[in-house]
Parts: C-alpha cells; structure tokens; sequence
C-alpha cells in the first residue's frame, strides 16, 4: 500500500494523486499504523481506481518480517544455534563457510540478541565481521546487571542496548519494536534459547547441524518439536535447517 505519512520519504499516495495515475494496485494493505489503509482511502477520495487483494498472501511472504513486527507489535524473531549430532550445542563447531553464513545471517536483521551469561562466558564481539553487511544493533538481556563496560560488545560504534528492568521477554520484545527494531536473531546461551520456545516467542528457527558427536555439557533445545521445515541445505557437511512457526 502507497504510504500516506512523511517517515524518511513524503508519502506515495500523495505523489500518485499530484501525477494523475488513474488506477493503482494494491497487493495488501500495510500494517503499519501511521498508514493501514489510509494511503488507499486518500487515493480513493481523489477519484483514483483503487485494486486490493492482488496476489496477497505473495505479498505479505515477501514482506514477511515487516508484517510480523507491525502486526504483533514486536520484532520478527530468529533463534539461531550450531549443535553436534548427539545434541550439545557448542560455538566452535561452525566452519569458516557456515561461521559466514551466521555473519550473512546477522546481516538481515536489525538486531542480535544474547543473554548476559553469554557475554560473561564468551565476550563475543556480535559483529558481521566475517560478511561484508550491515553489523546489527546489539542487545543484551541482563536482568542481574551483570555485565561491565569492559565487555567486548560495547568495542566499535554500534549501538548496544542493554535490557535488565523488563517484566518478561514479551515485554523486553515489546520494548524493542517501540525502539524500531523490526527484526531480532537470538543467539543464545540455551537458557535463551528455551526461553523464548517456551514462550512461543520465534517465528523462524535456524539450527546448524554438525556431522560429529561431542558428548558436550549443554544440550541443545529440542527440535522434536519444530515440524514446520521451510528450508534445508548441507554446507560443510553440516546441515542447516530453517523451521517456520
């Protein structure tokens, strides 16, 4: 749907109506609500030929994640882990092409998501330096603040938003969508992770497989319960699947 208010550019509707175009398509109306709708009704209140409904159900999968977030006013969510064949999840068992594709991965959204146990144990940078993209905004949920100014996330300029005062992960998403952020991949630790399944708090789940056993210490969430694959590839001779919620 053309939009109807000034954001980063005028509003689509009005450039439409000021050119004279006769008759406008519309695949499905935006969600958003400083526009849902009104782009139509104004274009409609000019004397414009207005089509809805064309193709929607195309539109809103292209659009899947500015959807999500508009209409359940919370990011677009993406766990993600890297887990042995027997279960146990662990960081270094990623290859440099699948530890890429993480890198690619974080690209796409606009934030990375950790809890504070994974900065104390891992002091991860959260950054796209392996892929020439975009690094996202970093979060870090820290009820017990327990993480220092010392930590490796707030090395570099971009941005770190730390959430300790949030009544459940509901309300800590609520609270990102309020800050613009529209799309979120949660990385972990497993407390995280389960955390969030517990919740049914994803929409899209990405988990790397590896070939060997480790025997680990932390076992991985459990994908008995995830049958909606969208998605499956081998990389490495790792597998990576993509669940749907």
């Amino acid at each position: 749907e053309p939009c109807s208010h000034y954001g980063k550019t005028p509003p689509c509707a009005d450039m439409i109506i000021e050119h004279g175009i006769p008759r406008v398509v519309v695949g499905t109306a935006d969600p958003f609500a400083k526009v849902s709708g009104r782009g139509i009704a104004r274009m409609k209140a000019a004397g414009i030929e207005v089509v809805t409904g064309v193709l929607e159900d195309e539109c809103r999968a292209l659009n899947l994640r500015f959807m999500t977030a508009h209409e359940k006013q919370r990011p677009f969510i993406t766990l993600k882990w890297a887990q042995s064949r027997d279960g146990f999840i662990d960081g270094k068992i990623s290859t440099p092409l699948t530890s890429m594709l993480v890198h690619k991965l974080r690209a796409t959204h606009d934030a990375i998501l950790v809890g504070s146990g994974t900065v104390l144990a891992d002091n991860p940078s959260l950054s796209t330096r392996l892929y020439a993209g975009k690094s996202p905004v970093k979060v870090v949920l820290d009820r017990r603040r327990r993480v220092g100014p010392e930590a490796g996330i707030f090395k570099g300029d971009i941005p770190v938003i730390m959430m300790s005062d949030y009544g459940s992960l509901g309300d800590a998403m609520s609270e990102l969508y309020r800050k613009g952020i529209t799309s979120a991949l949660v990385e972990g630790g497993a407390q995280v992770l389960e955390s969030f399944m517990k919740e049914d708090l994803w929409d899209e789940i990405r988990v790397e497989i590896s070939p060997e056993c480790i025997n680990g210490r932390v076992k991985a969430p459990d994908l008995i319960r995830l049958p909606f694959v969208i998605d499956s590839e081998t990389v490495d001779g790792h597998r990576i699947i993509t669940y749907r919620n």
